[in-house]
Order: structure tokens, then sequence, then C-alpha cells
């Protein structure tokens, strides 16, 4: 080691020494004080030390050639420490390290009695159907109810044991089968790592409390979508699934933008996506006018006077939370809302734009933030819909192209994968084992939007350096 490779280290050591002393001052300063002031200090500190940051990063190949195979751009290191940094503060700390000195297992899951109450409470409607002959809808399209009316002939127990069965399948489907279709080249050990923690998820075990069918329908929605890039000869049953997965949950709608094949044929797009649309509304008039008009009532109600609280990670109820919870005041309620959701939109308009800069297939960073749209757009989106993002950041990290020799873009852009994959690890724990400020889901959610649409940018601007993309 030479005498200028010498300095460099120490400089760096300094540095850092300074840099973690210095925040650690901060965290203490930090909880003593108003969000409003936390927030514009944080972005002082960002700024003051983000050059800092950036020279140290451009200099490690210099000093340690070695490094750039390993930590700084295989992603299965900085993956692994996404999912453990989370695991720290928000299990291990709360439950073992906690002020009490003993062990405590948060009830992370506002339970419902009977278990399964939404499942069983909306097969009501398709045993009207079928035993009266009068058609009723809740707040999901009316086909839903003629899709769950098999369910209807079984024991309300045995109809929560079939459906828990399909939303098993439905993880295995989307985190461990299509990972492989998509990409057969794809680093197993982030694939097996996402599919055994889906498993584990606090959206998860959301999900099959209530027994809600959010992960069928998106499942659906991706096979749908997979079959429409990849199994070209099969577009009708693709359209079909997607159709389906629309008539279980509206949501779903927001990833007609994966099915805009190439921006070459615009005639073509507009023809498909507005068939598609006219199809949709159609199928709401299954049952007849009256039973449509129903649903819309009722949808129009929850949408006017929805339930806000901390579980609900819309943009409503973020800004309840900001108001209520927090006690933030410094904003008027309506305008932060539209503020919000216009720069929601206008990420996702950014994503769509730059989406097909490379990706020849199926865009992960487009699905991820249709994905994000879907939990945020509907004035009620509950903690349960948080198992349908394990998919979407998991495929991204499979097939997110490498670069021909570029060290400083493959850094940067793993730099922006470890924001979304550290954000998303964080939504595995239920909000009561996370700081107030986590209590919403949706400043996380809103963090990947704005990470991803970043992304998507970069790959834009720098897609002449990109290696093939799957």
């Amino acid at each position: 080691m030479n005498k200028k490779k010498l300095i460099h280290i120490t400089i760096s050591i300094f540095i850092s020494a300074l840099f973690s002393v210095f925040l650690a001052n901060i965290i203490l300063f930090f909880w003593q004080r108003s969000l409003n002031f936390k927030v514009s200090y944080f972005i002082i500190v960002v700024l003051f030390i983000s050059p800092v940051i950036y020279m140290i990063i451009n200099k490690i190949p210099i000093w340690f050639p070695k490094v750039k195979s390993t930590i700084l751009t295989n992603r299965i290191y900085f993956v692994l420490i996404c999912f453990i940094i989370p695991f720290w503060f928000f299990f291990i700390m709360p439950v073992f390290l906690n002020s009490g000195q003993s062990m405590e297992f948060i009830n992370y899951i506002s339970r419902s009695n009977p278990i399964g109450a939404d499942f069983k409470f909306d097969l009501n409607f398709s045993r009207s159907l079928i035993l009266n002959h009068e058609p009723t809808v809740n707040i999901y399209p009316p086909l839903s109810v003629v899709l769950f009316t098999p369910f209807a002939y079984l024991t309300p127990q045995t109809a929560y044991f079939f459906i828990i069965l399909i939303d098993i399948i439905c993880i295995i489907l989307i985190s461990f089968i299509l990972p492989k279709l998509i990409n057969p080249k794809l680093n197993s050990e982030i694939a097996m790592l996402f599919f055994v923690s889906s498993f584990l998820a606090y959206g998860t075990h959301f999900e099959i409390e209530r027994g809600q069918w959010n992960l069928i329908a998106v499942t659906l929605s991706i096979i749908a979508i997979y079959l429409f890039y990849n199994q070209p000869k099969l577009r009708i049953i693709s359209f079909i699934l997607f159709s389906i997965s629309i008539q279980l949950k509206l949501y779903p709608a927001i990833y007609i933008f994966l099915f805009w094949d190439q921006f070459d044929y615009w005639k073509n797009n507009i023809i498909r996506v507005v068939g598609l649309g006219l199809f949709n509304i159609l199928l709401l008039f299954c049952l007849g006018f009256d039973v449509f008009y129903t649903f819309y009532q009722n949808l129009s109600n929850v949408a006017a006077n929805p339930y806000l609280f901390s579980l609900n990670h819309s943009t409503d109820s973020f800004v309840y939370y900001l108001k209520n919870d927090l006690n933030v005041t410094f904003f008027e309620p309506i305008q932060l809302k539209i503020i919000l959701l216009s720069t929601a939109f206008i990420f996702l308009f950014g994503i769509f734009i730059t989406s097909y800069s490379g990706f020849k297939k199926i865009n992960p960073i487009l699905l991820l933030g249709c994905t994000i749209m879907a939990m945020i757009l509907p004035s009620v989106s509950v903690d349960y819909k948080l198992i349908i993002l394990t998919a979407p950041v998991q495929y991204l990290l499979i097939q997110f192209p490498e670069w021909e020799n570029k060290y400083s873009k493959q850094l940067w852009s793993n730099i922006f994968l470890f924001i979304i994959t550290i954000a998303y690890a964080t939504t595995l724990y239920s909000s009561l084992n996370k700081p107030a400020i986590f209590g919403n889901n949706f400043l996380v959610l809103y963090i990947i939007l704005f990470t991803a649409t970043m992304l998507s940018v970069f790959l834009g601007i720098n897609k002449k350096s990109l290696s093939k993309i799957p």
C-alpha cells in the first residue's frame, strides 16, 4: 500500500467517524423537535453530507479494486442488508430489547371475530344469489358475487380453508414459478429470499386473517401480463384473466399501462386499451342495472366517507394520520392530498414514458409503479394489501440489468435499488412495531414510487451503457 492510498484511507476513516458522531447528535436532536423542523433539518444534513459520500464512493474502486465484485455491486449482499436492518429495528428491538426488559410479542394484527370476516361477509351475497335469486352487492364489482358462488355451497369454515389454500398457491405462482419463467437466469438466492419472506410477512398474515383476495386478483393480473408479453398467441386468455382480476378488485385496472406494447404502435395500443376498458365497464352490468347502481352507491359512500386509521395507507388516511395522530398542522389537508396525488401521477407518468427504454418484456419498474398507485389511490387501502408489493420488487431485483464496465453507474443504480428494497423490507412488519412517523405505510410507499421514478429516468438516460435486458 503506497503512501497516497494510506492518506486517502485515513481521511476516509476520519470523515466516517466524524459523520457518525454528527449523525448520533442529529438523532438525539431529532426526537426533541416538531416534525416540520425535523424534515427541514434532515434535508440540510443530506445536502451537507452528499458530496462527501459521493467522493468516498467514487474513490472506493481506486483504493480497493476487488471491492467492485463484492458488496457494492453484488445484489445479494445489499438485499440481505436491506432485510436485516428492518428486522433488527422493527422486530428484535421492540420484542427483545425493549425498555421493559422482557419479551413483548406484540399483537401485530387487529383480529376480527370470526376469522376470515371479510370473505365470509361477502360470501353472503353469493348465497343470496343462489338461494333467493336476489342479486345484491357490497363495494366489490357485481361479477365477484358470481365468481364466488362455488364457495357458497360450502360451509363458512370450509370456504375459508380453500381461500387460504388459493392464497398459498398464488404466492408460489408469483414468487417462485413466474420469476423462473420471466428470467431463467435469475439470481436464485434473491428469488428464494423473497419467496420465503412473503410467507412470513405481516401483510400476508393480515390478508389471510381477513380472508381477503387482493393476492388472488393481483396474481391474475401478473399472469395476464406475463402471457401478454411472453405468449402472444394466448393474448385472449391474458385479457380474460386481466378482466377477472378487475372484477374481483377494481384497482388492478391500473395495470392497463402494462398492456401498452410499444410506443411505435399507437393505433393498436389505443384500440386494445379502449376495448379492455369498455369490456370491463359492460361486465359491471352483468347482474343488471339495479345491482350496478347499488354497487356504485356503496362505492361512492365509502370513497366519500372512508374509514381513516393508521392501518389504512391511502392518501386520505395518511393526511388524516399526519394531522390527528402526529399533530402536524402546518398544512391544509385537501391541499396536501392534491399535492401528493398529483406528484404520484407525475411519477407514474415519468416511469411510463421512460419504461420502454430497454426492457423488452415485463417492465418491473412500471409494474412496481402501478402497484404503488393501486395501493395509495383508493380511499380505503388497508395493510393487508402490502402483500401485493412483494412480486414487483422481486421482479425488479432479478431482472435489473448489469452495466458494461461502468462501475459508477452500476453502483448508483444499486443505491436506488437499495432504497426501494429497504423500504419494501419495512413493510414486512406491523406498524405497531415502528416509530410513529412510520405508523402509516403511505410514506414508505411514496418513497418507493419516487425512487422507482428516479431509477427509470436514470436507465433511460444511460440505456446505451446497459447490457442485454431480459
